[in-house]
């Protein structure tokens, strides 16, 4: 596993050749590509890597500031990681390889950022994980107010660091993240020129799902303040700017004005005043010309809107019903998030259940005694959405609340857009309990009926929501991004034959565990391997069936593996509503496939040309016969379910279409 390394400097002298030095003598069969991106530097810092092979030095003449840097640096690797390194950090032996092997390990797939144990030149640790800031927080560092009370900064101090642990943020000197994770959230916002850009990133990773981690067992050297110490004036302004940057990003409008108040007319008067109590004259003319800088950028600057890019920048809150890790949300709202932000939609994202409920879940477990947490949670969620310009909500904001309570605690004159890739109302309207039918029977419906705008997955679903009386509907299927899907080589003449399948352990043991014995029976006849990927079983082989772990990083590789994909449903109103993401994941890869005549199963597969329609266990082993039997076959019908896949499931061409639906509902903002 390897990482690529993108090293900004400015003026950083001597300490960017021993950061070289050091990567150069710790980094062997772990480095991809080593960037250097040179801010328009006078000191000569980067004579040293004239006709260096193993450097990419990226000059831009002019100082374009940290993040703008580190974006044009990553552009030029493709390793899985990249490594943000400060000039002024110094690996050490295990500084690259112990944290690569952390987060290539399964378990730790949804570890998008990790940083590890930074050291003062004598080894002490440095304490240098963060909080995300908050409005009082930050209003009490201006009033000063944060060496009495520290709970209310940001910087970890009262944590000595010495164990290894999960945290809201990692310090930027060693910033280790996974690459497909920086290009899904457009790398770091260049609107913040030095200062903050690294904990901004920080906390949309984890709004996407994403967890930081710090580790104890690696360690790198870090000078600190090597470069900004040089213009402590403008050090002053850029974190300053930052400070209030973030907060009309981040923050709601009243918090925002707090900290733009207190940072520009009370921290001052703090600052000047602990001058003077200290003694420390010699600085107040860098106060002075700091502040200067921040008041004059405060004139020009509209807050709320320069703030935000643009004035008329459009907000939308996406109330998924589950973190990245859960497919549907991850599917039907995350994984739009890029096209949004190119468009310049700012993103809110507030999952209800966390990734421990998902893990418990798939574990055949209920956390129930978190259920209350994840309400009050959800509860401020919606609060908070009344500054949003479209609500987007992921089949129901308040699971198993009356409509009548979820529609009051909604803010009104935002409009919402339901999505639905699931027949959720069958859970309650065909509940075994009849008081939970009799409650919640009709609580889809209201959510549809009370909607701008419902996508459905699938007509099924349409349908339900046209009987609902739903005021637009659009049915928007559910889609892979092509970047992440390709069609394989050819195997090679007398390849053994591999029959597919991919899913959770809940659909394993109600989908595929009764077609176990048909399965067996026909992996004997071919000479195949049956491979199950996420169905919960022990990993490895178990007679012809081989089990292998689902992570987002591998499945596509996974299925690539592949020579056929199955998705056999019982004819039920549940399965009615599914809206055949595997059989779409199998056509992207090129596979032929063979599937239950069930709901959109029948739109996705045109019999003979792209897979098989089975219901009986006699079609079933005769489709997978012929299969079996005919490569050629094989090909063509995997090339047509890829142009199929092309043509109508694809993020490149949903993406655009997604992104003026969520404008065009906007405008009924009132």
């Amino acid at each position: 596993m390897k990482t690529d390394i993108v090293i900004v400097n400015w003026n950083s002298g001597a300490q960017l050749q021993a950061c070289i030095e050091s990567i150069r003598a710790h980094g062997a069969g772990r480095v991809g590509r080593c960037i250097v991106v040179d801010n328009g530097s006078q000191d000569g810092s980067t004579d040293f890597l004239a006709g260096a092979e193993d450097v990419d030095l990226l000059e831009t003449g002019q100082n374009l500031g940290f993040g703008k840097a580190c974006n044009l640096g990553a552009a030029r690797g493709q390793s899985p990681f990249v490594l943000f390194l400060n000039p002024d950090a110094w690996l050490q032996p295990g500084s690259l390889s112990v944290p690569l092997d952390f987060m290539a390990r399964p378990e730790n797939d949804r570890v998008g950022i990790v940083g590890i144990a930074l050291t003062d030149a004598d080894g002490t640790v440095q304490r240098s994980c963060a909080r995300f800031p908050t409005p009082p927080g930050l209003v009490a560092t201006s009033l000063g107010l944060k060496r009495l009370f520290p709970a209310l900064g940001t910087h970890m101090h009262d944590w000595d660091h010495a164990t290894s642990r999960e945290v809201p943020h990692v310090i930027g000197a060693f910033y280790l993240i996974r690459r497909p994770l920086f290009e899904q959230l457009q790398g770091f916002d260049e609107r913040f020129f030095v200062y903050l850009e690294d904990l901004d990133l920080s906390l949309r990773a984890r709004q996407a799902g994403y967890r930081s981690y710090f580790l104890t067992e690696a360690q790198a050297c870090h000078a600190g303040g090597g470069v900004s110490a040089q213009v402590k004036a403008h050090r002053l302004f850029y974190s300053l700017r930052s400070r209030v940057q973030y907060a009309f990003k981040h923050f709601s409008a009243p918090g925002a004005w707090a900290v733009a108040a207190a940072t520009l007319g009370i921290e001052p008067v703090t600052r000047l005043g602990l001058l003077l109590a200290k003694r420390r004259f010699d600085e107040i003319g860098d106060l002075g010309r700091g502040y200067a800088m921040l008041w004059g950028w405060a004139l020009r600057a509209p807050f709320g809107a320069g703030q935000r890019g643009a004035a008329t920048a459009l907000r939308v809150t996406i109330l998924s019903r589950y973190s990245r890790m859960g497919a549907s949300s991850r599917l039907r709202t995350m994984q739009y998030l890029p096209h949004l932000e190119r468009a310049g939609v700012e993103v809110t994202l507030a999952p209800f259940f966390d990734d421990a409920y998902l893990r418990a879940l798939y574990a055949g477990k209920r956390d129930k005694g978190g259920l209350g947490r994840f309400l009050w949670r959800r509860l401020a969620h919606c609060g908070a959405a009344r500054r949003a310009d479209v609500i987007w909500v992921e089949k129901e904001a308040l699971p198993w609340f009356p409509w009548p309570l979820e529609r009051l605690f909604l803010p009104r004159g935002v409009p919402v857009i339901s999505d639905h890739d699931d027949a959720v109302f069958h859970r309650y309207d065909q509940h075994r309990n009849p008081l939970v039918r009799r409650l919640l029977g009709r609580k889809i419906d209201g959510v549809m009926a009370h909607s701008a705008l419902v996508t459905a997955g699938n007509r099924y679903l349409a349908e339900r929501a046209a009987a609902a009386g739903a005021a637009r509907i659009e049915i928007v299927p559910t889609v892979v991004d092509l970047d992440h899907y390709r069609v394989p080589a050819p195997k090679p003449p007398g390849s053994r034959l591999v029959i597919g399948w991919i899913g959770t352990p809940g659909t394993w043991a109600k989908y595929m565990e009764p077609m176990r014995p048909l399965l067996a029976a026909l992996a004997q006849q071919h000479d195949a391997t049956i491979l199950a990927v996420g169905a919960g079983e022990p990993p490895g082989a178990q007679g012809c069936f081989d089990f292998r772990a689902w992570s987002e990083d591998t499945e596509a590789e996974l299925i690539c593996q592949m020579d056929i994909g199955l998705m056999p449903l019982p004819d039920t109103p549940w399965e009615r509503g599914k809206c055949g993401y595997k059989l779409i994941q199998y056509m992207a890869c090129g596979l032929p496939v063979v599937a239950s005549p069930v709901g959109v199963n029948r739109d996705l597969v045109s019999p003979g040309e792209n897979g098989f329609l089975a219901t009986t266990e006699a079609e079933w082993r005769a489709a997978l016969d012929r299969l079996a039997a005919d490569p050629g076959l094989r090909r063509r019908m995997g090339a047509a379910g890829r142009q199929k896949v092309e043509q109508g499931y694809s993020l490149q061409v949903w993406g655009p279409r997604l992104v003026e639906m969520i404008r065009e509902t906007a405008g009924q903002r009132r």
